[in-house]
């Protein structure tokens, strides 16, 4: 009887061991995951690029994969273009009254999804100045038509992390053709897949943003300042 009480005891003091040692394990974990173990992992998501002529309505989920807050601090469609020699790519913004982005700015806590649309009209005369003419063979485009020419798209995405770091990143969103600066034509990338962004790639990391007033188009149409994208600083470590 003594000896059947002691297993007995011993049974239940070894599930309550294993209860115990579980227990810290978990709080260790947690500890770690949120100390620790450091994520600032926000992925963006292309729902609906909808272009019809010089329409465009864009709607973007953000999705907070990480275990830390950031926030989408601007959502802006920009028109690429080739900057003076040595200058790289420069970015042209669309005039503020041409443009309403809803849902941004948005702090996304872990774990949450936020809804963004930009919705506007393009200036066809801004995107005829910097479109180039279209190659046949490359662009698979109508060349039949007089003037036609082809201009890439991109979503520009400032974020900011939970140490305040800035990130700056362009993402491909498609190309219009335009026509005698008439916009009659809209193409999805050729491997659109969703297209998922990612704010925070170390490779936009920035010491500061420009001023969107700085990039706009001006009214008659001709490019009134564009800003070259330069060599980013080395990232921190996320």
């Amino acid at each position: 009887m003594d000896a059947e009480r002691k297993r007995l005891w011993w049974d239940r003091a070894w599930a309550l061991g294993l209860l115990l040692l579980g227990a810290f394990l978990a709080q260790g974990l947690e500890y770690w995951r949120t100390f620790t173990y450091i994520s600032s992992d926000i992925r963006g998501y292309v729902l609906s690029p909808t272009i019809f002529n010089d329409n465009v309505n864009i709607q973007l989920a953000f999705v907070n994969k990480g275990n830390h807050q950031g926030a989408v601090v601007g959502v802006q469609l920009v028109l690429p273009f080739d900057a003076q020699a040595g200058l790289g790519k420069g970015h042209l913004g669309q005039r503020p009254n041409d443009f309403s982005v809803s849902g941004a700015p948005v702090v996304l806590n872990p774990g949450e999804i936020r809804l963004v649309t930009l919705k506007g009209k393009l200036n066809p005369e801004t995107v005829a100045s910097l479109a180039k003419l279209v190659d046949p063979k490359a662009d698979d485009g109508d060349a039949s038509k007089p003037d036609r020419r082809k201009q890439d798209l991109e979503i520009r995405l400032r974020s900011l992390d939970f140490r305040g770091g800035k990130y700056e990143t362009y993402w491909p969103i498609g190309s219009v053709y335009v026509s005698n600066k008439r916009i009659d034509g809209y193409r999805l990338p050729a491997q659109y897949n969703g297209t998922e962004l990612r704010p925070f790639d170390e490779k936009g990391y920035v010491n500061s943003w420009v001023s969107e007033d700085a990039i706009i188009s001006s009214t008659d149409g001709d490019v009134k300042d564009g800003r070259s994208s330069a060599p980013a600083p080395e990232s921190p470590h996320q």
